[in-house]
Formats: C-alpha cells, sequence, structure tokens
C-alpha cells in the first residue's frame, strides 16, 4: 500500500511542462501569422494601388504587386500568400476607379498566391529537380528573361530588364540559392492562373462594367493576356533578389 501511495503522488512534471509550452507556441505562431499578414497585406495594396498603368482596350490597370505575393507565398506558404495576394489587390482596387475588378482580383490574385506557394511546396520535394538544378536553372533564367523581351513589344528598358533578369537568375541560381528553379516554376504555376482568372472574369464582365462600350469583350481581354504575362515576368523580376535578400530572415521566423 505504501509503495502505490508513492507512486500514485509523484507528479508528473515533464507532461505539465510541455503541455503549458504548446498553447504558448501556437500563440505565438498565431500572433506572428496575423502580424505578418496584416503587415504584407497592407503592403499589397499600397504597391498595386500606386505604381501602375492604366490600360484603356480593358479599363484595367497595369501593376507590380504580383513581386510582393510571389515573395510572400514562397516565404510564407500558400494560405498566407492567398489571403494577402486576394485581400490586398482587391482592397487596391476598391480604392481606386477599378472596383468592378475587385472580385475577380480577388479570386484571381488569391489563387496564384496559394498556388505558387503550394507548388513551391511540392517542388521542395522533387527528386529529380534536385537533382538536375543546374539546368533547370540555366533553363527558365533564359525563359523567363526571354518572355520579358518578347512581350515587350519593342520597348528597349524592358528588354533590357529581361536581360538583367536573366544574369540575376543565373548568378543566384548556380552560386548562392540552388532551389531558385523550384521557386521560378512556382511563380509562373501561379502566373498562368492569375492570367486565365483574369481573362475568364473580363471576358464575362467587360460588357457589364462598360455596356456597349466593347463590341467584343472577348477581344478586349485577350488584349490584356500578354500585359498580365509582363506582369507576372515583372513580379518574378522583383521577387527573386527580395527572396534571396530576405529569406534567411523567414527562416528565423520559423524557428
Amino acid at each position: 500500500m505504501v509503495k502505490i501511495m508513492e507512486i500514485e503522488n509523484i507528479q508528473p512534471t515533464i507532461p505539465l511542462n510541455v503541455e503549458r509550452n504548446v498553447p504558448d507556441n501556437k500563440r505565438r505562431t498565431i500572433i506572428l501569422n496575423i502580424a505578418i499578414m496584416a503587415i504584407l497585406t497592407a503592403l499589397e495594396t499600397i504597391l498595386t494601388a500606386t505604381v501602375s498603368i492604366p490600360i484603356p482596350a480593358t479599363t484595367g490597370y497595369f501593376n507590380v504587386g504580383e513581386g510582393l505575393i510571389y515573395f510572400t507565398a514562397v516565404l510564407f506558404g500558400p494560405y498566407i500568400g492567398a489571403f494577402v495576394g486576394g485581400v490586398g489587390a482587391a482592397f487596391a482596387d476598391v480604392l481606386g476607379p477599378y472596383a468592378i475588378f475587385a472580385p475577380g482580383t480577388f479570386i484571381a490574385k488569391g489563387a496564384e498566391g496559394f498556388i505558387v506557394g503550394l507548388v513551391f511546396k511540392y517542388l521542395q520535394s522533387n527528386e529529380y529537380i534536385k537533382k538536375n538544378w543546374t539546368i533547370f536553372t540555366i533553363i527558365l533564367g533564359l525563359v523567363v528573361g526571354g518572355l520579358m523581351a518578347i512581350f515587350a513589344d519593342g520597348v528597349i528598358p524592358i528588354i533590357i530588364l529581361g536581360i538583367i533578369l536573366t544574369v540575376i537568375v543565373w548568378i543566384l541560381g548556380l552560386s548562392v540559392q540552388k532551389n531558385i528553379s523550384i521557386k521560378l516554376l512556382s511563380m509562373m504555376a501561379g502566373g498562368i492562373v492569375m492570367v486565365l482568372g483574369y481573362f475568364l472574369y473580363e471576358s464575362l464582365t467587360l460588357n457589364l462594367i462598360s455596356p456597349g462600350y466593347y463590341t467584343n469583350p472577348l477581344n478586349a481581354a485577350v488584349i490584356e493576356i500578354p500585359i498580365n504575362i509582363l506582369q507576372v515576368l515583372s513580379g518574378i523580376f522583383i521577387a527573386v533578389p527580395l527572396i534571396a535578400a530576405l529569406e534567411p530572415v523567414a527562416k528565423n521566423y520559423y524557428e
């Protein structure tokens, strides 16, 4: 009986300490996630709304908000990427004269951020890409830089930016960040979703936005496709060096 009582009186100190720490860690993670989402969403709204060029053909506008969406999705995952992309960019539409585009923006850019984060997370475990990362880096550097030059439509500064982007990808990918090819593939996947999302939205809603203004809304939506592709490439141009510079800080966030 004495031995049984002694066993019953033993205090399980280690499990109790673990139980106390788990809620604190979860609470800290939740608070950090909310803070990061709030800050980056505000930055996305400001960046999208202020650095923009109107597109008369569709009454939409070119912007550089993709860069921050890609940055967020790669470093903080698909859910934060989706929130920042969808809410931040849609709020920029609402603040400007583009409120009619806000629902499409919320879906297209939210999906874009989610896909970038999801594809990046998946490709990180792809053994084939890991083994052939040098080849992927060289090819993707040429692809993104070449596409920027093609869709520049003869604008020399943009063509030069395309060349610079290729060089940046090669320098970073072949020396500093071996997984840059994975990041590029993820951004391109998300960019395709964004381009298709806007095309579908504009095809269905341009006549509602400006009744009688468009003789063929489908043609007007097609006009914006190369502009949106250039927007994706501009976002990659911004995101690649930004991620390279701030990824160590983001890793500390998860530790």
